[in-house]
């Protein structure tokens, strides 16, 4: 994914394949961010699947909707009888752009229901659930500022939660008055940078078919 937004060819480092050593992992099945992340990397150029590669997008799909709990949410471990914001959030950016599926369309609305109810007066209560949320939603074509979706109110939308969290070097704070934090500053990020790309037009986050190759790239993959 790194490789992908900095113009660099990931099928590609120095003759090695990491989309088809990526698609050959018997760890994908391990754990659901690990399968949800690896369908966001195949999915940002997007990649073709190399043929008798372990992995495919239907069975990645399969594997991601084993971890949705009765409730909609999403969890980390497969069985598990209730998941979390943040890793709703993530399946939903995963498997955003295969909602002409039944099985998907299904999952994403339980998955926004879930998200709905948990959400109070515009927060998740962390800047990272407030961060992967909007990105989720954005990523699917919603603005998280307007009402009608459920995830805002006249008194405040979950990108002025998430501010609620931003220190005045530009940072963001995981837990408030503790200083800041890399991990919160790094997911505020993505939140604001799919916002720039939703408000422009452009492709959602994870989708960088519109970054133009470097016709200057060396053979092992520099710029």
């Amino acid at each position: 994914m790194a490789m992908r937004a900095a113009n660099m060819d990931p099928a590609d480092l120095g003759g090695k394949d990491l989309v088809a050593s990526l698609l050959n992992n018997e760890r994908v099945s391990t754990l659901s961010n690990e399968s949800i992340f690896t369908l966001i990397a195949i999915d940002i150029a997007p990649y073709e699947v190399p043929e008798g590669s372990l992995w495919d997008r239907d069975k990645l799909i399969a594997e991601i909707l084993k971890y949705q709990c009765g409730d909609g949410s999403f969890s980390l471990i497969a069985g598990g009888t209730g998941g979390s914001v943040d890793m709703t959030a993530m399946a939903l950016q995963a498997i955003a752009g295969y909602t002409d599926r039944d099985d998907v369309r299904s999952a994403v609305d339980k998955g926004l229901d879930y998200l709905r109810d948990k959400i109070d007066n515009g927060t998740y209560g962390s800047p990272e659930s407030d961060a992967q949320a909007a990105v989720a939603l954005l990523t699917l074509g919603m603005d998280p500022a307007l009402p009608q979706t459920g995830f805002a109110n006249d008194a405040k939308t979950l990108f002025e939660g998430l501010d609620e969290y931003r220190l005045s070097t530009g940072r963001f704070e995981h837990i408030k008055g503790r200083g800041a934090d890399m991990m919160a500053s790094q997911q505020a990020l993505l939140a604001v940078g799919s916002w720039e790309r939703f408000a422009s037009g452009r492709n959602p986050l994870y989708e960088m078919s519109d970054v133009e190759k470097n016709e200057n790239e060396s053979e092992n993959g520099g710029g």
